[in-house]
């Protein structure tokens, strides 16, 4: 196993900063859940798994488009090579991280949509609100102006996605 090899890349154990070497051990260290990994990209937790896997790296970087569009239309949305379940992982850990400077991009756009959901829902709770309150409340609602004035302050969400989140009506019309 410890040779597989991907067309046109060198042997994935020679690169310098690679988990798969560690991946392909009996028991990986426990800082790493192949189990986890080879789940999110649908693949059996085994050697096999993980020769699927080499295989998969193999047709991306074979560059044949009809593959490509297959197994990316299987395996990614935009930013992350994962199940569904795995990306909303993901976006729960990025959540609870500070927002670095450079974020940008429509990869990174629902990575930051998650961060500012979760400030969302505690801005919600601590206020006693619920989305059903949000939805039945004027748009002009003083706690939905307290919470959107501070998501403005303490994060970078923008004015249409807190006009939207908060129901307040045309994000042109949002003063915080």
């Amino acid at each position: 196993m410890r040779g597989i090899r991907v067309k046109g890349v060198r042997e994935l154990g020679e690169f310098a900063f690679s988990s798969y070497p560690k991946f392909l051990k009996k028991s990986p260290p426990a800082c790493l859940s192949r189990s986890r990994f080879l789940r999110a990209l649908e693949f059996p937790d085994s050697i096999r798994g993980m020769r699927k896997y080499a295989e998969f790296l193999e047709t991306v970087e074979e560059g044949d488009a009809t593959q490509y569009e297959e197994l990316a239309k299987r395996y990614c949305s935009g930013w992350a090579l994962a199940s569904a379940e795995y990306r909303k992982e993901i976006k729960k850990l990025y959540a609870e991280i500070p927002e670095m400077a450079g974020w940008q991009g429509g990869d990174v756009q629902e990575l930051r949509e998650g961060k500012w959901e979760a400030e969302l829902e505690g801005h919600l709770k601590r206020a006693g609100k619920t989305a059903r309150d949000v939805t039945a409340a004027a748009k002009s609602a003083a706690w939905k102006v307290r919470i959107a004035r501070e998501l403005k302050r303490t994060t970078t969400a923008t004015n249409p996605w807190i006009a939207r989140s908060l129901d307040m009506g045309p994000p042109a019309g949002l003063r915080t």
